[in-house]
Formats: C-alpha cells, sequence, structure tokens
C-alpha cells in the first residue's frame, strides 16, 4: 500500500473536512507565522493549530504514533488556544532549526 502526500491546502483540506461532517462555519486557514502580530490575523474562534513537518528521526521521536496517548501539553483556553499551540510549534521547530518543511493550518471560523 503507497503512502499518499498530505495535502496542506487549506481550500482542499476544508472542502475534505465538510464532506466529513464538519460544520460550513469552521474552515482552514494557512498560519503564515508564530509572532504575536501574524497570529492576529487568523479568524478566531481557533479550535485547533495542525502543524505538517517532514517526517525525521527527531520528529519520530516526539511524535511517536506508537504511544498509548496523546501527549498532553498542558491545559489551554479557547482564549488561549491559538497562543499557546503555537507556542509548543515553535518548541517543536527548534528542534531542527535547519528544517524549512514546516507548514501550519488552524481550523477556525469561517468568514461569513
Amino acid at each position: 500500500m503507497a503512502l499518499i502526500p498530505l495535502e496542506s491546502n487549506p481550500d482542499v483540506m476544508t472542502k475534505f473536512i465538510h464532506q466529513l461532517g464538519v460544520p460550513s462555519k469552521w474552515t482552514l486557514v494557512d498560519v503564515y507565522g508564530l509572532d504575536q502580530d501574524v497570529l492576529a490575523i487568523v479568524p478566531k474562534p481557533t479550535l485547533a493549530l495542525i502543524l505538517l513537518y517532514p517526517h525525521s528521526k527527531k520528529a519520530q521521536a516526539y511524535t511517536n504514533g506508537r504511544k498509548p496517548f496523546p501527549i498532553n501539553n498542558g491545559p489551554t483556553t479557547k482564549d488561549k488556544l491559538l497562543e499557546n499551540a503555537a507556542k509548543i510549534c515553535s518548541e517543536y521547530m527548534a528542534r531542527d532549526p535547519d528544517e524549512l518543511g514546516f507548514t501550519m493550518i488552524a481550523l477556525a471560523a469561517a468568514n461569513e
């Protein structure tokens, strides 16, 4: 069985999640950086931040899918989710500073 590369185009992924049953009031949007000014343009509320990254030994050490539980990064609130998730992603990305293949998208409120 061949693996299919993960699509990171927010428009394509939004159509896909809507086909899976996610209500149309939610959309996926690009996140262009982790600075507060850049995060401020992400629509609110934000339900999730998705970090797409290349497979490497450094990545596998942190995200080992064989763990019987999700990695607990601590509590958050609806108002702080994007900021807290961005901090975790930034720390994760710093593990491999030479890697430039990271992409982030957020599940956020659709602009009506």
